[in-house]
Parts: structure tokens; sequence; C-alpha cells
């Protein structure tokens, strides 16, 4: 809006500008009614520039009569190039709201597709469980409907149809679980792309507004300096326009646009992978919705390694830019490479989000060590418009760089793939290729054994075997304590401060990264960007350290960066 605004502001000024030079003969008499107009133009936008254009206004008001010369000046130096500026800015900027506007209905398309294949996902999930239900009530009727023969043999018949029925009906639901995945990553990377055509947009804009602002500002020193041409009697006027324009900062305009406005992109939203079997409310049997969520895990990882690769092949473009001759790379194509690894980072952030989701619902259903995350904070769970549920990792850009950042920093800047929601140790391992599984939920019946290879035969998850041996400790950077929920504090199991606190001595300073609340007497509430006097570290990952008001307690070590 501020952009056209701008526009609407050169064609106006042109406007007034060429009127002004018709009406010099009748100066006198029209003058009054054209600084008016000027005046409530140059209102319509605020900054320096635009009160600027005011003080002209107020100048014209002032003048009682101007020779033709001044006129024919006037019209070639101000009134003409304002017009051709306006009309250069309005083709400039059409291209770039095209393309904006190109990418964000791509991303409405995008979503489209996956609000589709997530609604046929589900009902395929709940096809398939009444299918597993209706062998199970056929299989008791069986047995229960005496010992005659050709009755056993007609309910085996019928156990046996709908055993295949069953298997056509899982079949198929995986395909349109694969189905939804693919369109939920396809959505997630459209809105990316949508989200850099938006920051490129934006810095495009603002280089031609500064250009726009500086060269309105050239053609009022050029309307100054044919003022100061006129009689001594203008002489007064011209001097009090002077101030007015050296007064003028056209990176104070800009400065204070982006102060009231803000930035365009309050927010980074990223719409997580939703499966059926994440509920624990939906009826599922155990070991098909165990069996589902390692599937669902395969696919993560497999995409997580592939990322990662890519992310490490990115960084090491980078160094050699970095540690290359001042003419290897030009700054087009440093700029094309990080611009690359932001984008790989947001990738990594999003598969890492589903991978910590599949991994808490494991521990839902089996047990054991509870996954932690650290931004487990912002996932927001919600339903859409068709009540399916939803889960949406929001964070504002800025703190999303930031916590890239962190997490390559930490992870020594070549991370290896691995479940960053499970605690040390805990792993879900996708399935074996190749190996014959038993499909869950048969209820000891007869064997009902396939292959994985038949599941995905088209080598999308062949490195999947890899990633069930790599360590899953290399992600552990990004994840938080789990301690911290109200509901199961673990400060019982964290080993007690020493007695005698006075006596520890200064180790090392922090800066606090994220906002942490206290829940408990021994603990210590810290603030984003507050700085820490650290006492003590714990194994277990919690610090000891002293504010700036002198109060000592213990924080969460991975919401502070030591310096």
């Amino acid at each position: 809006r501020y952009i056209k605004q701008g526009n609407d502001l050169c064609k106006d000024l042109a406007a007034v500008l060429n009127e002004r030079c018709e009406l010099e003969q009748n100066y006198a008499r029209s003058l009054s009614k054209i600084s008016q107009k000027m005046s409530k133009v140059a209102s319509t936008c605020a900054g320096t520039v635009a009160n600027s254009w005011g003080s002209v206004a107020e100048a014209m008001k002032r003048e009682a009569e101007v020779r033709q010369e001044f006129a024919s000046n006037m019209a070639d130096e101000v009134a003409k190039p304002m017009k051709n500026l306006s009309e250069s800015f309005h083709k400039a900027r059409k291209p770039i709201e095209a393309q904006v506007d190109k990418a964000g209905r791509t991303l409405l398309d995008k979503r489209s597709d996956e609000a589709a294949a997530k609604k046929k996902a589900h009902t395929a999930a709940k096809d398939t469980e009444k299918a597993w239900d209706s062998l199970s009530d056929a299989r008791i009727g069986g047995k229960g409907g005496g010992s005659g023969g050709s009755g056993d043999s007609k309910a085996d018949k019928e156990s046996n149809k709908q055993e295949k029925k069953c298997r056509s009906s899982q079949t198929a639901q995986l395909k349109y679980d694969r189905d939804y995945y693919d369109a939920c990553f396809r959505a997630e990377l459209a809105r990316l792309e949508w989200e850099a055509t938006v920051v490129k947009g934006s810095e495009q804009l603002q280089v031609l507004e500064t250009d726009r602002l500086r060269q309105s500002h050239e053609m009022q020193k050029k309307l100054q300096h044919q003022l100061s041409l006129l009689a001594p009697a203008f002489a007064q006027l011209t001097d009090r326009l002077g101030q007015s324009l050296r007064q003028v900062d056209t990176e104070a305009d800009i400065g204070m646009v982006i102060e009231q406005r803000g930035a365009l992109l309050q927010t980074s939203e990223q719409v997580l992978f939703e499966s059926y079997a994440e509920d624990l409310n939906n009826p599922m049997d155990k070991g098909r919705r165990e069996f589902a969520l390692r599937t669902y895990a395969g696919f993560v990882y497999a995409d997580l390694e592939r990322e990662l690769k890519g992310k490490e092949g990115v960084e090491k473009l980078l160094g050699v830019y970095a540690s290359g001759p001042g003419g290897f790379s030009d700054v087009t194509s440093q700029r094309e490479a990080s611009e690359k690894l932001t984008h790989i980072l947001a990738v990594v952030q999003f598969l890492e989000a589903n991978q910590y989701k599949l991994d808490l619902a494991l521990h839902a259903l089996t047990g054991g060590d509870k996954p932690v995350y650290r931004l487990a904070s912002c996932l927001e769970r919600s339903k859409d418009r068709q009540g399916m549920p939803q889960t949406i990792l929001r964070l504002a850009p800025p703190a999303l760089r930031r916590a890239q950042s962190v997490a390559s920093a930490s992870g020594g800047g070549q991370p290896s793939p691995s479940p960053s929601g499970a605690a040390a140790g805990r792993r879900h391992p996708p399935l074996n290729r190749g190996a014959t599984i038993a499909a869950p939920g048969n209820g000891g019946g007869a064997a009902a054994a396939f292959s994985y290879d038949d599941m995905f035969d088209d080598g999308t998850y062949a490195r999947i075997d890899t990633l069930a041996e790599t360590d899953g400790a290399a992600l552990a950077s990004v994840r938080r304590k789990s301690a911290m929920a109200p509901a199961t504090p673990q400060h019982q199991q964290q080993p007690q401060a020493p007695q005698n606190r006075s006596s520890l001595r200064v180790c090392g300073w922090a800066r606090v990264l994220y906002n942490y609340d206290s829940r408990q007497p021994d603990e210590l509430t810290v603030r984003e960007g507050d700085v820490l006097s650290v006492l003590e570290k714990s194994a277990d990952g919690w610090w000891l350290g002293e504010d700036s008001t002198g109060k000592r307690g213990i924080f969460p070590g991975s919401y502070v960066e030591e310096f």
C-alpha cells in the first residue's frame, strides 16, 4: 500500500506541477488554488520528502508573480521528469507484484491438493480399520457357530474373503498416506517459495522506492534552483524552502515506514504432516498403529537425510567462496548459495518437527523415554474447517533463522539425520527394506506376510536402512528439556545445587535466547536478551547462574548461548 501511495504521489505531483506551468500567465489569480492542491497531495504521505513538498506549496502560495521563463524551466526540469518517474516506477512495480501473486496462487493450489489428499488418507484409514474389525467378528462368529463341517468351510471362506479385503484396503491406505505426505511436502515447498518471493519482492520494491525518493528529492532541488533565479523579492522565500529541503533524509523516510508498518512476514507457519495413526483417540489396532507410525518415520528419515546432505554441500560451497580469491565468485553466486542454505534449513526444521510428532506418538504408544524438542512450545495444534487435526510450527522469521544457526553451530555444521524428538539413545528406526513383515492386527490368524519392497518399489526410500544405523545424538542440539512441562516436573531428578553457593565463582557468561518462566523455587526466570553469569554447569543440561539483579537459580542451558 505504501508503494502504491508513493507512485500515486508522483503521479499527482506531476499533474499539479504541469497545471501550475499552464497557469503561470494567470499566476496571481490561480496560485492559491494550486498551492492548496499540492498541500493536499503532499499530506497523503508521511516523511521528510512529503513534508518538503508541503513547503513548496507554501512557497507557491506566497508568490505574487513570475516570469514565463520560470514556468518553462519548471516544466522541463520538474513536471515532465516527475511524470516519467511515475510511469517508469509503475512499469517496474507490476512484474514484481505479478510474481508475488503467482507464488501466492501456487501456494493456494498446493494447500487445496494437500487438503484433498489428507481427507482421502484419513478416510482410507477408517475403512481399513472397519475391514479389520469385520474380519475379527467373522472369525469369532466362525469359532462359536458349531462344529459342522459345511459350516466351518463356509466360515473359512468368508474369513479368507474378508482377509483379502483387509489386505486390499490396507494397501490402498498406504498409497493414500503416501500421496498425502507428498502433497504436504509440496505445499511446504510452495510456502517457502512464496515466502522467498515475498521477501525478494519487498527488497526490490524497497530499492525502487529509495530511487523514487532520491529522484523526487533531486527534482525538489531543481525547483528550488529555479526559484532562486527569480527576483530578489523571492530571496527570503527561497531561503526558507532551502532550509526545508536540507532536512530531507530519504533513508530516514524508508526507516520510518519500516518501523511503522513492520516486516511483511510476521510469522513463519509450517503445516506439519498429520496422520490418522498419530491421534491415539482414533480407533486403530495397536500393532497397525505402530507399523504406520514407523512407516511415516521412514518417509521423514529419507527426506531428512537428503536435505542434510544438500545442506553439507551448500555449506562447503560457501566455504569455498569465502576462502577463495576475491574474483572467484560474484556477489550474486554467494547470495544464491546463502538463499539455498536458508531454504534447506527451513525444510530441515519442517522435517524435524514432523519427526518429533511421530516420536511423541510412538512414545505414547510403546512407552520409554519421552522425546523432547527445543521448539515444542512453538507447535500449535488445532482443527481446520473440515474438522481435521492440524499442527502448525509457528515461528517469527528472525527466530527461525536464529534457531537454524544455533542448530548448525551446535551440531558441528554436519549433523546426521536422526530422530530429533527422541531422548538420547532412543530411536524408532524404519522397517528394513526387503524384509517380510507380518501385517499387524491379524489376531493370531493365518500368516499375512507381505514384502516391504512391494509397498515402496520406486527407490525413494533406498537410504532408510542407512538411517537406522546412524547415531541418534547428532541432532540432539535442537532438543529442549521435556521437564519444563508443569504436569511432569523433574527437578527431583536434578542434582541439588551446592549448599554453599556464595563460594561459587563465575565460570562464564551467557546471553538468553528464549524466554523461560520459573516453575520451581530454585529456578531462575530469564528473558530474551538478558546476560547471565554462569556459576555451575550440570551434566543434565541445567545450569546455575545469576542475573543482573543478583538473583541466583537454575535454568535450562539450551535456552542460552555462551560468549
